[in-house]
């Protein structure tokens, strides 16, 4: 079928009829449970490509059962939305498409309707085989971890078409077209995956339980020149890392299984196991209270067979909606266990200690009512066991909630200032005593010197890690009327200390990190029309402590981190500003995580890993974050000088709880960038789950000296573009 004859505001369908889809939406309004009427307002108008592929042409591979109906299924959960509220676009509708029908469905949402642009929620939707293959080496562009590309296999794959053979849709082919799609049309993009990916697992045969795997073996070769129209006119261009259809910022991913994981369908009900749970899940709830990283945790708890991941940087968007405030990482995940025990998914790598509190949320949205409180009983490396805090009326509480740090026990911070009697009534006992400040008689014994002049409240801090290179610098000024910036400020340096310097015991074994300038390499591989790829150049800035670096802001900068143990690791890199008080994560980026769990999660699943005897790539290659910049803030000009601290910490899980470490600056929201090793350390413990955690942390001074007088080198444009 040429899709690009057919008119706007048409439902393709290919070989389903309107039909099945209208029994499926009667089937899920006569069963399903009634959603609450608020979604309305918080779900924008929706154009979807719903794609379900069961019959595949080559006798090479076999068919399906479930993809037709999971693709009409979840046709009918969007066509339902509409009889709540909210406005349904168009549904592009596609079953058994071809590879041509596919990439016109893409081209479809790209071109066809920009009087939406930035308002609609874009949502694709696959159900079928997928499969992974070989890399071909022109594509430097490209990375992977395991030299393959992943793919969604159209109906026709492995057929003749002329003197070719139709190939998969390819995860590079996908990720150029959403990150065109996200340049039309904004970066409210869902696309959602049923099927598998994964290399050397049988397709086709069903598992103990009769399941039938979504993926077909040895599919036909990538051609290097696959799509080449498609992906050279993608301006962003980008690396991944074996993830189908991953890009850095254009969509959220919600995929049925871990990388090294069988998607399955039942042949009992012809259904796909993730998106029966899924549909069940988003069924049953007001859809306008979920956030991508809830739905995620919703689906953990409902799938045994396999592991639902999502990606993204908008993983902690609403979903469907980047336009509404969503959840934030200091949002906890708590699970009720089989004991009638609350389990925090955090531990002393994330600064839990016994006897801290925090609040009970129903919901990770940013705003949601604290609904009781929790006190931290035990607690072991990822994981803390929690007790409700008793009150009256008795709080009912979820099985699966989440919990924000309200005080951590053994977290103080000392404070001075001259005006003694302004200074207690601003920190009366009570809020004293529930911060973590004590006050003390003299500035030399104080980590915050609070300065009052002529109405105005400025901050001095008097850290042994700050000192030595800001020591005069007095920073920010507050009205003196204005005791909930102060206290938040005085909160906010108690936590930024505490965990800048908490220790980690023990000797870690056999990691370090090094700081390079980046720049594109040209290499043979790499064509004349190509952009060679950002690789570390120079001397490792972090050869020193503290380490100096002149500040350039057109320079970026990739982290390496060598592991030389014979242990596996997930690397966790935080950036610390003491002029701003901002604590920011850097590395991994928050995809992959989002479903993951510190004690139940198979360290197999997650690619953002640190191999024993290996190195591993930060803001460069396939590490799918930025690269890092610095610059001097504007107050610290005068001074020619800043500061900051990367510290990294190394877990052997998957533990997104260490996001939760992260803050925005008391003062305003703008960000800025700077780095001391140390030896590193760490904890090894009984987690509660039978097997050991393990734990380090590493720490790295930069002191930042103002390049003015630093010859600029030439740079070619985009450096950041990917």
């Amino acid at each position: 079928m040429n899709m690009s004859k057919i008119s706007f505001k048409t439902v393709f369908i290919a070989i389903s009829s309107r039909e099945a889809i209208s029994n499926a939406l009667a089937a899920s309004r006569s069963t399903g449970p009634t959603l609450n009427k608020n979604i309305m307002q918080t779900i924008p108008p929706i154009l979807a490509l719903v794609i379900g592929n069961d019959k595949y042409m080559s006798d090479k591979y076999t068919n399906l059962s479930g993809s037709v109906a999971d693709a009409d299924h979840f046709e009918a959960y969007l066509q339902g939305l509409a009889g709540l509220g909210t406005r349904i676009i168009d549904i592009i509708s596609l079953r058994n498409a071809s590879r041509r029908e596919t990439l016109n469905g893409f081209r479809s949402l790209q071109h066809n309707y920009p009087n939406w642009k930035d308002e609609a929620a874009i949502v694709v939707f696959y159900a079928g085989h997928g499969a992974r293959t070989a890399k071909p080496e022109e594509w430097v562009d490209w990375e992977t971890s395991t030299g393959e590309v992943e793919m969604l296999c159209p109906s026709d794959i492995g057929m003749p078409d002329g003197s070719f053979v139709v190939e998969g849709v390819y995860d590079r082919t996908i990720s150029a077209l959403l990150n065109q799609l996200a340049a039309a049309m904004g970066p409210n993009i869902t696309l959602i995956m049923d099927c598998c990916c994964s290399g050397g697992i049988t397709r086709g045969d069903s598992d103990p339980m009769g399941y039938v795997s979504r993926g077909i073996e040895d599919p036909p070769p990538a051609s290097p020149k696959s799509d080449q129209d498609i992906f050279s006119s993608d301006s962003r261009g980008g690396a991944a890392d074996g993830s189908l259809g991953k890009v850095h910022q254009s969509h959220v991913l919600l995929a049925a299984c871990g990388q090294e994981e069988n998607a399955y369908e039942d042949p009992k009900t012809h259904r796909g196991y993730f998106t029966t749970h899924l549909l069940s899940v988003l069924e049953g709830v007001d859809a306008g209270s979920l956030t991508y990283t809830s739905l995620v945790h919703k689906l953990s708890l409902a799938t045994k067979l396999q592991t639902p991941r999502c990606e993204g940087h908008g993983v902690t968007w609403r979903l469907f909606n980047n336009h509404l405030s969503g959840s934030d990482w200091s949002f906890i995940l708590t699970r009720r266990d089989d004991r009638n025990v609350f389990l925090l998914e955090a531990g002393i790598a994330q600064g839990i200690s016994v006897g801290s509190r925090l609040s009970a949320h129903s919901t990770n949205i940013v705003g949601s009512k604290s609904e009781g409180e929790f006190e931290v009983k035990s607690v072991t490396m990822l994981s803390s066991t929690l007790e409700v805090v008793p009150s009256q009326p008795p709080v009912q509480l979820p099985d699966l909630l989440y919990s924000r740090l309200i005080y951590t026990s053994g977290s103080h911070i000392k404070i001075y200032c001259r005006k003694r009697r302004w200074l207690e009534s601003t920190f009366p006992p009570q809020v004293r005593n529930e911060l973590g400040i004590l006050v003390v008689d003299d500035p030399s014994s104080c980590d915050l010197e609070l300065v009052v002049s002529h109405g105005k409240v400025s901050f001095r801090p008097h850290h042994e890690f700050v000192t030595p290179h800001l020591e005069k610098h007095v920073r920010y000024e507050v009205d003196i009327t204005d005791s909930d910036t102060i206290r938040s400020v005085v909160c906010s340096s108690r936590a930024f200390y505490y965990h800048l310097t908490r220790p980690v015991i023990g000797e870690f074994p056999r990691a370090r990190m090094e700081l390079k300038e980046l720049d594109y390499v040209a290499s043979a591989e790499v064509s004349a029309t190509e952009e060679p790829p950002l690789m570390p150049t120079g001397n490792n800035l972090l050869k020193n402590e503290p380490a100096t670096i002149v500040v350039d802001e057109e320079a970026v900068y990739g982290m390496t981190i060598a592991n030389l143990s014979d242990h596996r690791f997930y690397p966790f890199v935080f950036y610390f500003d003491p002029t701003k008080l901002t604590i920011e994560a850097w590395y991994p980026p928050p995809f992959d995580l989002a479903g993951a769990s510190a004690s139940n999660s198979n360290v197999e699943q997650t690619p953002h890993m640190l191999q024993p005897k290996s190195s591993l790539g930060i803001g460069y290659g396939a590490s799918g974050v930025w690269p890092w910049g610095f610059s001097l803030h504007e107050d610290n000009q005068v001074l020619k000088r800043d500061l900051g601290f990367f510290r990294v910490f190394l877990s052997n899980r998957p533990a997104p709880s260490f996001f939760s470490m992260t803050q925005m600056s008391p003062f305003d929201s703008s960000e800025a960038r700077a780095g001391r090793k140390r030896e590193t350390s760490r904890l090894l413990v009984e987690d509660g789950s039978g097997k050991a955690a393990l734990c380090g942390a590493q720490l790295a001074t930069v002191v930042l000296v103002d390049g003015i007088d630093r010859p600029k080198p030439k740079r070619r444009c985009g450096i950041l573009c990917f």
